[in-house]
């Protein structure tokens, strides 16, 4: 009669995957997510390919309506945030971090990605 358990995701990320933090972060339907690649870079040269995930496709229950990538810890949005940039004598730097195009997260081996997003239950 009652169901015990309720599956929030979708469909099961790939097993490379895994969801580090999901809580909520504002009154609002804002939520803290984290996502994280679990492979190392040099652990099996088969599987060290970047992961993409669809946080449209995600959870089960929620729609995401919006999503911004902060840094790790959540204090600041990643696009405000000026790294440095470390070259060696005749190299040039290479930007670490491309433009998210909708909803389509990509993560490379050991990669945690942060994300604040306004969930809209469904």
């Amino acid at each position: 009669r009652y169901r015990m358990v309720m599956d929030g995701l979708k469909q099961s990320l790939d097993d490379r995957v895994q969801v580090l933090t999901l809580e909520p972060w504002r009154n609002d339907g804002t939520h803290l997510l984290r996502l994280e690649n679990i492979m190392e870079i040099n652990d099996d040269p088969e599987r060290n390919d970047p992961v993409t995930v669809n946080l449209n496709d995600l959870f089960a229950h929620w729609t995401v309506l919006e999503a911004t990538e902060m840094v790790l810890g959540a204090n600041a949005p990643r696009s405000e945030v000026e790294r440095l940039k470390w070259t060696e004598i005749g190299s040039q730097a290479v930007p670490s971090v491309a433009p998210v195009p909708g909803l389509q997260i990509t993560l490379k081996p050991m990669e945690i990605r942060t994300f604040l997003v306004k969930l809209k239950q469904s």
